[in-house]
């Protein structure tokens, strides 16, 4: 993502302490990045490619090996599907008999939103689990069996010329995306899914003094780049720019996440039983 290095950048300018080396490491949902941060040098920070929470509830990685320093926000990923209609949004799948969801795992996000959509519109459910939701998203396009998928708006456009019949049925900010205004906030549409978020974390050999100092450089160079900037290249809600605290704000994300995979996970064993 190119506005990361913009960020990235911004923080050597404003200060001589550090240098920010940015290495590129996209793909598989951020675990790229996070194996690579595990063979760099202890002080080193990685970019979760947008659902950290996931990783660490999965176990993938441990939530006491990793710390967030500073967030983008929200990131508006949308819920594709090749069916359905995008002008009604989810509302139209309440006809199909059976969905087949890709996803990253089992408690991913995308699973837990075709959970919300299978109680919403009673429908046959199965997920089938992705090493990335590229994958996922590719047969989709293919029509290969997979119908559901989560990803980004710019992967979105690209999988719509390949095939018309690509439609986002929604997004996963709590407003609509300013660059795609007429697909509604699935939280619109009632499905309460979980926010996505890119966050900027360190390892934990990086002291917390220095985490706290280093977050400080990054929220200062996402204020100096400005709000309408972040909003129109990357994210809703920044949480350097509301004046939250960044480990209180992607907690509170985390525990929400976590009831709502723990509710959905009571009540399938229940279903099971």
């Amino acid at each position: 993502m190119p506005f990361l290095f913009e960020i990235v950048g911004h923080a050597n300018s404003i200060q001589t302490k550090y240098q920010f080396v940015a290495v590129p490491k996209p793909g598989a949902n951020g675990l790229l990045s996070i194996q690579a941060m595990d063979q760099s040098p202890q002080n080193s920070l990685v970019v979760s490619a947008s659902t950290i929470v996931e990783l660490i509830s999965n176990g993938q990685i441990n939530r006491d090996t990793y710390h967030p320093v500073s967030a983008l926000g929200n990131n508006c990923w949308l819920l594709i599907s090749n069916r359905g209609d995008e002008k009604i949004g989810v509302a139209s799948l309440a006809k199909e008999k059976r969905l087949v969801m890709g996803s990253i795992g089992n408690g991913s996000i995308s699973h837990l939103t075709g959970l919300m959509l299978q109680k919403k519109y009673n429908f046959e459910f199965e997920n089938i689990p992705f090493r990335s939701t590229g994958e996922a998203t590719i047969l989709l396009v293919g029509e290969n069996g997979i119908n559901l998928a989560v990803d980004t708006p710019q992967n979105y456009k690209n999988f719509k010329i390949k095939n018309p019949k690509v439609q986002a049925l929604g997004n996963f900010c709590p407003v609509p995306d300013p660059h795609l205004p007429n697909i509604k906030p699935l939280i619109a549409q009632g499905i309460n899914a979980p926010l996505i978020f890119n966050t900027f974390l360190a390892n934990g050999a990086m002291p917390e003094e220095r985490r706290r100092e280093l977050g400080k450089i990054l929220d200062d160079s996402l204020k100096s780049i400005g709000s309408k900037e972040i909003a129109e290249k990357c994210s809703y809600m920044v949480p350097a720019l509301q004046g939250l605290n960044i480990n209180d704000w992607y907690w509170e994300n985390y525990n929400k996440y976590l009831i709502t995979r723990n509710r959905f996970a009571k009540q399938l064993e229940a279903a099971k039983n």
